[in-house]
């Protein structure tokens, strides 16, 4: 028991240079690796809607920013972005309380369920949130796959697609997608900047990429609004034809149902690192928002 009892601020108090500090020393140990967040990864977080710091909570004790639990309410749901402890705060239940104040500003919010994704390695984690009433919704795959040469490529161009505005397709995607994608795949981030990222359709599949400092293209959604998997798999085949001189990343965030049909049909790699999407349901008398 710590004392004084530490108390909990929105993460609006803080500087954010106080924040990645935090950040950083929680994340440590973390199962992927260590976090090595800097001022422009903690901005994108913010911007891209990922983070409200607003919503967002910390624990200071002792002059300390000791605990974190990073969120954002949209739609119907509250999503846990992350959540860490000091190792040497740890098993003192910050971890508990900070969890509890989110179901219960949750609960104060049109949120009919919460959502949060976690590596399936992390078991410690895992074992925390299903022990406080989460269950697991999805698997969350990620994948890779290396440049074509050009004559591979053209075997696999199959389709005329065009390009689109990557706003105009994350709004479809958000508001249209027949999935219930998690965040980083669901478009949303682009809806409050797309700025760098391109879109694609071919009928009714949706496609946003970017293409990283190495050039390598990252796939953040591909999506089709009549779930039709067959044609995001076309469209899939197309742009990686399209763009066969660039190795190719997908981060494990695709759903698994979208990513068995798409990507692993397309000659895709799995990468070792697979997550859960884990939800708690508050309200299932509340609608679901339309």
């Amino acid at each position: 028991m710590l004392s004084p009892s530490p108390v909990i601020h929105s993460a609006l108090e803080f500087p954010f240079g106080a924040q990645i500090d935090m950040i950083n020393a929680c994340m440590a140990d973390y199962t992927a690796g260590p976090y090595q967040f800097d001022t422009n990864l903690f901005g994108r977080a913010i911007s891209s809607c990922a983070y409200d710091l607003e919503s967002s909570r910390i624990v200071f004790h002792d002059q300390q920013l000791v605990a974190f639990v990073y969120v954002r309410h949209y739609d119907d749901r509250t999503r846990i972005a992350l959540l860490g402890v000091l190792p040497e705060f740890r098993r003192l239940g910050l971890a508990r309380r900070l969890l509890n104040q989110v179901i219960n500003e949750a609960r104060q919010q049109p949120s009919r369920l919460i959502t949060l994704e976690c590596l399936k390695a992390n078991t410690a984690a895992l074992a925390f949130y299903e022990g406080s009433g989460f269950s697991i919704s999805d698997s969350l795959l990620g994948y890779t796959a290396a440049a074509l040469n050009s004559e591979k490529a053209s075997a696999t161009a199959t389709k005329t697609i065009q390009e689109c505005s990557p706003f105009l397709a994350a709004k479809e995607i958000v508001f249209g997608s027949p999935y219930d994608l998690p965040f980083q795949f669901s478009g949303y981030p682009f809806l409050m900047s797309a700025q760098g990222a391109r879109a694609f359709c071919l009928r009714s599949s949706r496609a946003i990429l970017t293409w990283t400092q190495e050039q390598e293209v990252k796939v953040h959604c591909l999506v089709d609004l009549e779930g039709d998997l067959d044609n995001a798999r076309q469209l899939l085949l197309t742009l990686r034809a399209q763009f066969h001189q660039f190795p190719w990343r997908v981060h494990p965030v695709c759903p698994e149902q979208i990513a068995r049909s798409t990507f692993e049909t397309c000659g895709f790699q799995p990468v070792p690192l697979q997550q859960h999407q884990l939800t708690l349901l508050l309200d299932p008398d509340k609608p679901a928002a339309s």
